[in-house]
């Protein structure tokens, strides 16, 4: 057995994790130090301030500068984590790709901490309860140190229960996309600039579907532009074609950050019967989940929040959660129209 177990098992006993058949050594090491991360986060915001004590939370200064040494201790001992947490970023505090700055911003975004008085402090958020499916509730907004009779999943905590399902109104990609070309303003101006565009029909991953050549197979078609920018950030089009012009359309940059266009692929996509497919492997007490496909920010979020990635900290396509999360990230994916091959083993 790997040397360093009997410390990585205890430490996965004091957070009710235990390491699943279908994951290797690297995989649970890096999800037991992920998760505890995340609580040494957590605790480190209730922390008292010396000069403050009535002060709520604490720095983000304070919690990277502690946070950072106890991970990078942890690794000391454990240093087959090493390559989960760093492999393709480098030491310097300064990078924004540093794991716990990672964590934090995933955290934020989850609501698992919130920022406090002019943003630069973070805590603890009230506590509050969300019924996720009939018997699963998610707690946030507990001190770490009451969770030993919950669930851990991914950024946050489970509790079983038998509860009234709990129903969101979504928009499907394809209403999205329908809802953008009927509410934008087109415009005919030449494009001056080199631009790829985003081929539907191809069976491939996303991010390899990208041509150079304007092709309309049909008057109704809309298609996805994109053009390279600095520090490698991209801009995006709608474009289409009537008998006398061609039209075009410029997503704004709040849809940019929201990754609007991944959802429009998936529109497109889903249009031409051709789905985005994703896998599932669903076994007695946990599911592994491969995308083919990067997903919008928000539902990006969502799998972050209730989801381990499964290779690495940087991993967005592999995931892995307790089973009784799956329902409802099955629920996510099935609002955006991704064809879900399951296997249950």
């Amino acid at each position: 057995m790997e040397k360093n177990s009997t410390l990585i098992n205890t430490m996965a006993s004091d957070m009710n994790l235990s390491k699943y058949p279908n994951e290797d050594w690297e995989q649970y090491v890096g999800r037991v130090i992920y998760t505890a991360m995340v609580l040494w986060i957590k605790t480190s915001t209730l922390d008292t301030d010396f000069f403050n004590e009535m002060v709520r939370g604490r720095s983000k200064h304070y919690i990277f500068q502690k946070c950072s040494h106890v991970l990078m201790e942890i690794l000391s001992v454990v240093p087959e984590a090493y390559s989960w947490f760093w492999s393709k970023y480098e030491q310097s505090p300064k990078n924004n790709n540093h794991p716990i700055r990672i964590l934090r911003e995933r955290m934020l975004q989850a609501g698992e901490i919130v920022e406090v008085g002019f943003k630069s402090d973070i805590a603890i958020p009230d506590k509050k309860m969300e019924i996720l499916t009939s018997n699963v509730i998610r707690i946030i907004g507990m001190e770490p140190q009451r969770y030993h009779n919950l669930v851990p999943s991914g950024l946050t905590w489970l509790l079983k229960g038998d509860n009234p399902v709990n129903t969101n109104e979504t928009t499907l990609p394809t209403e999205f996309l329908e809802w953008i070309v009927k509410s934008a303003k087109w415009e005919t101006t030449p494009i001056m600039f080199e631009m790829e565009y985003f081929n539907p029909y191809k069976k491939s991953a996303p991010y390899k579907s990208w041509i150079t050549n304007l092709t309309f197979n049909n008057e109704e078609e809309i298609i996805l532009g994109r053009t390279d920018m600095y520090n490698d950030q991209k801009e995006y089009y709608l474009i289409k074609k009537t008998l006398t012009d061609i039209f075009w359309y410029k997503l704004n940059q709040f849809f940019v950050d929201q990754k609007a266009e991944r959802r429009i692929i998936l529109a497109l996509r889903k249009q031409v019967n051709n789905p985005v497919t994703a896998q599932a492997v669903v076994q007695s007490n946990n599911c592994l989940l491969k995308l083919f496909s990067l997903l919008p920010m928000q539902e990006e979020i969502i799998i972050q929040t209730f989801c381990w990635p499964q290779n690495g900290i940087a991993d967005k396509l592999n995931y892995v959660m307790p089973v009784e999360i799956w329902p409802y990230i099955r629920g996510v994916l099935d609002e955006l129209e991704i064809e879900v091959r399951i296997i249950y083993g």
